[in-house]
């Protein structure tokens, strides 16, 4: 398991908080003006200036060196680049197969399940260690689902690409559920809406995604596709 200096930034980035900063440099600043200006205090401007300088330092040391909200998203961006409709290399004839009128579809976020961290993002958005990001093709014959899940705090990696036949699905549908995380001695209840592909025998896929109309109408459309294909096959 791989962890350089970008990891160990991004671990902080779950494991403290970005107040520690600002309150780290408001007690060093603190404690410098009362250095200068409560001489008067006694024992009492003592006991602040003993107390304040030190935690206020440790504090800024702890959350020095954190990875932001944007260096977090671009790390995520640049290591699933590859999941992209123009640069997925497909065998001779694969675009003629999609369907008329029907596009792509990309299914992404993070992952809540296993082994996680997880933090509040500054927009309140709850965002985890692992993410996951696909592309599904909806074909003549059936989908195409090429997908990548990293982690922002190692150098895991999970990468397929498959197909899978309209007449092999049993089930292709969103789930909806509220979670609820214990990390870091605090609680989290992050919405996890995702994609379930359940096909073959007894094999299932489930892929993050966001609920708007895009996705509720290609779902609609392939599971059209689906029972098309089991009245041939009948």
């Amino acid at each position: 398991m791989k962890q350089d200096k970008k990891f160990k930034s991004n671990i902080k980035y779950y494991t403290t908080s970005e107040a520690f900063k600002f309150i780290g440099l408001g007690l060093i600043l603190f404690s410098v003006v009362l250095y200068f200006l409560g001489l008067g205090w006694g024992f009492w401007s003592w006991l602040i200036l003993s107390l304040g300088t030190p935690i206020g330092f440790i504090l800024f040391l702890i959350s020095t060196g954190r990875s932001s909200d944007d260096e977090i998203n671009t790390y995520i961006k640049l290591n699933t680049k590859e999941i992209d409709a123009d640069n997925i290399s497909f065998e001779k004839g694969f675009k003629k197969r999609i369907l008329d009128r029907q596009e792509p579809i990309y299914f992404e976020g993070f992952d809540f399940d296993g082994d996680v961290m997880v933090a509040k993002a500054k927009n309140g958005r709850i965002v985890s260690s692992i993410y996951t990001k696909a592309i599904v093709f909806p074909l003549d014959t059936g989908i195409h689902i090429s997908y990548k899940t990293v982690s922002t705090i190692t150098d895991d990696v999970k990468e397929d690409s498959f197909g899978i036949n309209y007449s092999d699905i049993k089930s292709f549908k969103m789930d909806d559920q509220k979670k609820q995380i214990e990390f870091n001695k605090k609680t989290f209840t992050p919405h996890d809406i995702r994609l379930v592909i359940e096909y073959s025998d007894s094999k299932i896929i489930s892929l993050p995604m966001q609920d708007n109309m895009d996705t509720e109408n290609f779902i609609k459309k392939i599971n059209e596709m689906m029972t098309k294909a089991k009245t041939v096959t009948e």
